[in-house]
C-alpha cells in the first residue's frame, strides 16, 4: 500500500468547516483546519478532489508508487482568503475616519472597493466554487 499524506493549513475564514476527502469518487474522511491526515491507497493513478458544504477543489489526477509517499497540502484560494479582511478593513477605516474627522471615506474610494470585494465574494461563492479550495503538491524530504 502506498501512502498519502494530506496537510490544511490554519485558516480563519474557514476555521469551523471540515474538509472531506474524495479519492476515486469515494468519500475517505475529513481534514480539519491545521489538520494532517494520513491514507493507505493502493498502488496507481486516481483522481483527488477536496470538498466542503459549499466549495470544493478541482478533481486531480494522482500516480502513487509504494516506494515514496505523496504530500499534498490543501488550503483556500489566496485570493479568497482576502475577502473577508479586506472587506472588514475598509468599513473599519471608513468608520475610524468619520469617528476622528467627522468625515468619511469618499465615495469614489468606498464604493468601488466594496463593489469589488462584493464581486469576488459573489464568484467564490457561484461560479468560482469548484476553485475555491487549492491543492498543492509537497516535497516528502
Amino acid at each position: 500500500m502506498a501512502q498519502l499524506i494530506i496537510t490544511r493549513s490554519n485558516e480563519v475564514t474557514n476555521r469551523t468547516v471540515d474538509y472531506s476527502i474524495w479519492i476515486d469518487g469515494k468519500n475517505e474522511g475529513i481534514i480539519s483546519n491545521a489538520g494532517r491526515t494520513e491514507i493507505q491507497l493502493k498502488e496507481g493513478s486516481h483522481s483527488f478532489q477536496i470538498k466542503s458544504s459549499t466549495e470544493s477543489s478541482a478533481i486531480i489526477p494522482l500516480s502513487i508508487s509504494n516506494d515514496k509517499p505523496v504530500s499534498l497540502h490543501v488550503s483556500m484560494n489566496r485570493t479568497g482568503r482576502w475577502i473577508l479582511p479586506i472587506g472588514v478593513t475598509i468599513i473599519g477605516i471608513n468608520f475610524i475616519l468619520k469617528r476622528i474627522t467627522e468625515d468619511e471615506l469618499p465615495a469614489f474610494i468606498m464604493v468601488p472597493s466594496l463593489f469589488a470585494v462584493l464581486l469576488l465574494y459573489v464568484y467564490y461563492r457561484t461560479i468560482g466554487r469548484r476553485k475555491s479550495i487549492r491543492i498543492e503538491k509537497r516535497n516528502n524530504n
